[in-house]
């Protein structure tokens, strides 16, 4: 509730009591709480600390029962500057298209900065 009573130099003083019946609860209190529920639910701080109990949740596979993941092999293209216009529907459904028939003919992936380079190679 808010309250004005004058003072001795004629100001109105502001009280800003609520009348608020909870207890307050300190910083620490409330941080040791938060610690006990992530603790519980199994989420780890950053710096994971050593404890005897570990959370099931936690219980996953160890790196070594995981399979060897594949890696995807990507050809170094040279191509290093990006090249961005607007282009019509048409021009874009040709270039697509190029694209498509030199990847089945070749049997690799085939981008479309490839038949833009071999179309300024003919066009030379």
């Amino acid at each position: 509730m808010t309250t004005a009573s004058t003072t001795g130099e004629g100001r109105a003083r502001l009280d800003f009591d609520l009348g608020d019946d909870e207890p307050v609860i300190s910083p620490e209190a409330t941080h040791q709480k938060i610690q006990e529920i992530s603790e519980k639910a199994g989420f780890n701080a950053r710096a994971p600390r050593r404890s005897s109990v570990k959370p099931e949740v936690a219980n996953i596979h160890k790196p070594e029962l995981l399979p060897e993941r594949r890696r995807g092999r990507r050809t170094k293209t040279g191509r290093t500057l990006s090249f961005n216009t607007k282009i019509r529907p048409e021009t874009y459904e040709k270039i697509r298209s190029l694209s498509d028939k030199a990847t089945e003919r070749e049997g690799r992936p085939v981008s479309f900065a490839e038949i833009i380079e071999r179309g300024i190679e003919k066009l030379e």
